[in-house]
């Protein structure tokens, strides 16, 4: 018999290869995958809850949840209490054209209300749960992309649709000693879905992931599901519960020779819940864990474990649900103090997502190509926007203030450590791009990068330095108030008091500390900005002025595309983007207190109507022609009030062979206002000015 397996695991070995090589040979398949590089370390550094199936999961408080990141496989939606969180990630590439079949294998263990009358098509009825319950929600859900066509028959999920992955498995994970985690590809994994889905967190950059319900990796084994476990209503009394579970149990273990025992009651709301455990002397499923666990922590991830009393953890690092719920959510815990903090403090109250919406993306591009010159971007911004826009498709904007990408060039605070990715806007420049990703050009490239990385880091660590050192710095975070500043995985950041601070946010509070001194922002409740870079100006206004209500914020696409969603992370549905202004024919603010964002593309000034407080412009208008800074001017000056409206214009002092228009231009396009004009050295360097005018009218201190 042992000889049999081996020859048949030989076969299967020398087999599977040729195999893989030609059902990945799918051009839909491939399409299918690509999209899956835009969750590529896209949670990075964030935390999440892995919830299983197991009766455990019982013990859990799921409602608490809400507003964490949470990921389940399985029998999940059968949960309310996840249905209503909703679960953010799901793993359902188990289904298919086997389970549709009479008599599935593993269908006699599945929930009675899922068994269809004529014990077929189980696949399809599971599926339907989970775009019903889970997809339709806007849980982010991956399937399996060798079942393509069986996918396209049941007709329950698009190839576009924005909230389905697709991804492959080979099970090599066990037994590599360097697996491949790339999910654009057939990725090493498993055989089983908790490895696959654990892998796929990793992959999107997750560094705290916190296990419930997982009664499998317990010691003893916690067994069954929170949808088949025995359940006693408590009017029947403890005593009889614990018989009539004892009884329930022996008569299992007669029935399929299993060897399970009685473990306890578990009280819940009005019920008592049977615990039931299974004591193995050497579990195989352990030396697995251990090896998922050693690569988590070789990418820096910890693997928490949350147990019920009674129960040990053989792998990962145990935690109680109590200690978990003061520690990793104290606003829903108690004050319990624990010895030990299981999480790196989690910087924002709730969950902040930077989200891509592609299809706003292509408006915004489409639109723009039958726009006039003075709504187009000048020689400065021409390559640059055509850079950005497929940089964001090539890899979304979850971290487009990092270093991976071009995204950000010239408009946010990204590190451009590799130039190939600012070669992303024509096909001379692709092909160079290619070819300097080619051997031997590419480990060049590569080592330069590790040099540059180095140097960039010392920087930022002289800044932090400089930073802490200032009075300066002290007096900005004594008046004003820095709200969490490093979405888009910021890497320009210091800390700063024990706080980790966008340098770049500390660079915009020292000009404003600068314009405030001469306009009163506290009188304020509106502002037009041109050229809002991301919306960090914007974001720091909104949260220091509860006056400022009202907002128009203006940008060329794609700009316009990362600072929209930039800002819609963190005040939802009081942004109003492109799409909805349109094909509106006039652009008014509302006439209440409700804060309201109106994120435009140039032309879209024609249709503005309302009057602003402030008119604000930080630096770009002297990388444009005279013709489109004249043009915003005039629409500006055509706005009710405008006359009395304060005027703020910031630049900088260094040479630049790249700007369009000189400094002192500036005041020739508002010829009938009067400004007040000074330069100040910039937060971190001396030898850098920042030059600044400034026209109060009716806001004058």
């Amino acid at each position: 018999m042992a000889k049999r397996k081996n020859i048949k695991h030989t076969l299967r070995s020398i087999l599977r290869p040729p195999y893989y090589f030609m059902k990945d040979c799918s051009v839909h398949s491939k399409k299918a995958m690509a999209k899956n590089a835009t969750l590529k370390n896209k949670y990075e550094g964030q935390r999440i809850f892995l919830l299983l199936s197991g009766e455990s999961l019982s013990c859990i408080d799921i409602p608490s949840l809400k507003g964490e990141y949470t990921a389940g496989c399985g029998f999940m939606f059968l949960n309310k209490g996840i249905r209503d969180l909703p679960l953010s990630f799901m793993l359902a590439t188990e289904p298919g054209p086997s389970m549709d079949k009479l008599n599935a294998p593993g269908s006699c263990n599945w929930p009675e209300e899922l068994i269809s009358s004529n014990g077929l098509n189980q696949g399809h009825i599971f599926l339907e749960n989970v775009k019903t319950h889970l997809v339709d929600k806007g849980t982010v859900t991956f399937l399996d992309a060798n079942k393509l066509a069986y996918y396209k028959k049941v007709g329950l999920f698009k190839l576009n649709d924005p909230n389905v992955f697709y991804v492959k498995s080979k099970p090599y994970f066990l037994s590599k000693k360097k697996p491949k985690l790339n999910l654009t590809k057939r990725f090493d994994g498993g055989e089983g879905g908790l490895l696959n889905l654990l892998l796929i967190i990793m992959y999107m950059g997750f560094k705290e992931i916190y296990l419930c319900g997982a009664g499998y990796t317990y010691e003893p084994v916690y067994m069954y599901h929170f949808y088949d476990n025995v359940v006693y209503p408590k009017a029947m009394g403890q005593q009889k519960a614990e018989i009539e579970a004892r009884k329930t149990i022996d008569a299992r273990n007669k029935k399929t020779n299993s060897d399970l025992q009685y473990y306890g009651l578990f009280e819940k709301d009005d019920s008592y819940r049977a615990v039931y455990i299974r004591k193995i002397d050497r579990n195989p499923k352990i030396n697995e864990h251990h090896i998922i666990d050693n690569y988590a922590k070789s990418l820096g991830v910890k693997i928490y474990n949350i147990l019920p009393d009674g129960f040990e953890s053989p792998v990962y690092e145990k935690v109680s649900w109590q200690e978990a719920k003061n520690k990793v959510l104290p606003d829903k815990g108690s004050d319990v103090d624990t010895k030990k903090d299981y999480l790196h403090p989690k910087v924002p109250s709730q969950r902040i997502e930077l989200k891509d919406d592609f299809e706003l993306l292509g408006l915004m591009l489409k639109d723009s190509k039958n726009q006039p010159d003075i709504y187009c971007p000048g020689p400065y911004w021409t390559t640059k926007a055509k850079n950005a826009a497929n940089e964001i498709k090539r890899c979304g904007i979850a971290d487009f203030r990092g270093s991976k990408n071009a995204i950000g060039l010239s408009y946010a605070d990204n590190l451009l450590l590799d130039i190939r990715n600012s070669y992303n806007h024509s096909f001379r420049g692709r092909f160079m791009r290619r070819l300097a990703n080619t051997y031997p050009l590419s480990n060049l490239f590569e080592a330069q990068i590790r040099w540059t990385k180095l140097y960039a880091n010392k920087s930022i660590i002289y800044a932090q330095e400089i930073l802490n050192l200032k009075e300066k710095t002290k007096e900005l975070l004594g008046k004003y108030h820095i709200p969490y500043s490093l979405l888009g995985k910021c890497s320009a950041k210091a800390k700063v008091n024990g706080r980790d601070l966008s340098i770049h946010y500390l660079d915009i509070l020292e000009q404003h500390n600068n314009i405030a001194q001469h306009i009163n922002f506290n009188e304020a409740k509106s502002i037009f900005e041109i050229g809002g870079g991301f919306g960090a100006n914007i974001h720091l206004l909104i949260e220091n002025y509860k006056n400022i209500r009202k907002i128009l914020y203006l940008d060329i696409p794609p700009n316009l595309y990362v600072g929209t969603q930039y800002l819609k992370a963190f005040y939802g549905n009081a942004i109003v983007d492109f799409r909805s202004l349109r094909n509106r024919d006039s652009i008014k603010f509302s006439e209440n207190d409700d804060l309201e964002i109106f994120c435009i593309a140039p032309w879209q000034i024609e249709t503005f109507e309302s009057p602003v407080d402030i008119f604000m412009n930080s630096r770009s208008f002297v990388e444009m022609p005279k013709t489109i800074v004249g043009n915003y001017v005039d629409k500006f000056e055509g706005l009710p009030g405008s006359t009395n409206s304060a005027i703020a214009l910031t630049t900088y002092k260094d040479s630049d062979s790249d700007r369009i228009l000189h400094s002192e231009e500036l005041l020739e396009f508002f010829k009938d206002r009067k400004f007040d004009c000074f330069e100040t050295d910039t937060l971190l360097d001396t030898s850098s000015k920042n030059l600044f005018f400034l026209s109060p009218g009716k806001l004058s201190l």
